[in-house]
């Protein structure tokens, strides 16, 4: 069991991340594994929503989702980022991608503001 990729990233904007989870192959039995947030450099409570639970897998199953709940501010502060971690599976091994990044897109960056310019003939 493990993230379906490394780094998931989202629009400040957007309200939510959805982030998935797989099992390499579907089981014949129920495979359970925690997942939780952590602080990057974006922080919980003020950048975003921690979120801590168990995705099951029933059989059969071999993609589960959870989302993250995404704080949209006034504030030009950059891209930030949110660790996420699996842990304690049951019937199933972790595999390598048992961390990854969640990488939120900051909306404030300003866009530049190009205006032609008009030269009028002699």
């Amino acid at each position: 069991v493990q993230f379906s990729s490394r780094h998931f990233t989202v629009f400040e904007s957007a309200g939510t991340a959805t982030i998935a989870v797989t099992l390499s192959a579907a089981s014949n039995r129920l495979v359970e594994v925690d997942f939780e947030t952590s602080d990057g450099t974006a922080q919980a409570g003020r950048d975003y929503t921690a979120v801590a639970g168990t995705l099951a897998f029933y059989p059969g199953d071999r993609l589960k989702t959870f989302t993250v709940a995404i704080q949209d501010d006034d504030r030009q502060e950059g891209h930030e980022t949110i660790n996420l971690a699996l842990s304690d599976p049951t019937n199933a091994r972790l595999g390598s991608r048992n961390t990854a990044t969640l990488t939120v897109l900051d909306d404030e960056t300003p866009v530049p503001l190009f205006l032609p310019l008009v030269i009028k003939g002699s």
